[in-house]
């Protein structure tokens, strides 16, 4: 079966309508079977309206998910640098002092920031907060090494914007998925009208092709 996509769908289903309301001989012979302007106008438009309006939402919900989830990955990248920046530096600042990188958080066995998001999130914050209860001696180093208590509550925030815009991105997600068969329920509905548009439009204009083909009806 050949695929169809949605906006071929929605064409398909305009052009039965419109393809109709613009040729009066078309209106003509249809409304010997009761498809008059005034219902083509209404339910027929109206069902193309619907699923136009319903196509754009999906497709700009789709949109705001790309840009939201390209958001969430540079915020990670963004903390995972200035974090991975601070680890170096500590590390090179105390590595012939074991207390001060034990007192920092950076002895244990293992890379100090996991690759699984929340594992580095968790990690990266542990840091910090050891960071910040170290003692003067060790904060004073890291300060003159540009890691003081100012500099460490900017990295405390790339990791509350990588939370955050995880969330956006979430948000946009389940939007973009509800937005999906809503679309497809319109379509649907076009769909109904139009195919039986069509069925009565090729008994109707039955051998008149050039009209049949106005409407999108292929003439075998």
């Amino acid at each position: 079966m050949t695929y169809i996509s949605r906006a071929q769908r929605l064409e398909r289903g305009k052009l039965a309508i419109e393809g109709a309301l613009a040729h009066p001989d078309i209106l003509a012979a249809l409304s010997d079977y009761g498809y008059i302007r005034a219902d083509l106008e209404s339910a027929g438009a109206d069902l193309v309206a619907a699923a136009t309006g319903a196509l754009s939402t999906t497709s700009g919900k789709r949109a705001a998910q790309s840009g939201r989830t390209i958001a969430d990955a540079d915020a990670e990248k963004a903390a995972r640098e200035e974090l991975s920046a601070y680890v170096r530096i500590a590390k090179a600042s105390f590595a012939t002092d074991p207390v001060a990188l034990a007192t920092l958080g950076l002895t244990a066995p293992g890379r100090p920031l996991p690759d699984a998001r929340a594992a580095f999130l968790a990690a990266a914050k542990a840091l910090l907060d050891a960071a910040d209860g170290a003692p003067e001696a060790v904060q004073a180093k890291l300060t003159k090494r540009g890691y003081g208590a100012a500099k460490r509550t900017e990295l405390r925030g790339l990791l509350a914007a990588v939370s955050a815009a995880n969330v956006k991105q979430e948000a946009a997600k389940g939007e973009a998925q509800q937005a999906t068969p809503d679309a497809e329920d319109a379509l649907k509905a076009l769909e109904v009208y139009t195919r039986e548009l069509r069925e009565v439009a090729k008994v109707a204009l039955r051998g008149k092709a050039q009209l049949l083909e106005a409407m999108g009806i292929k003439v075998r």
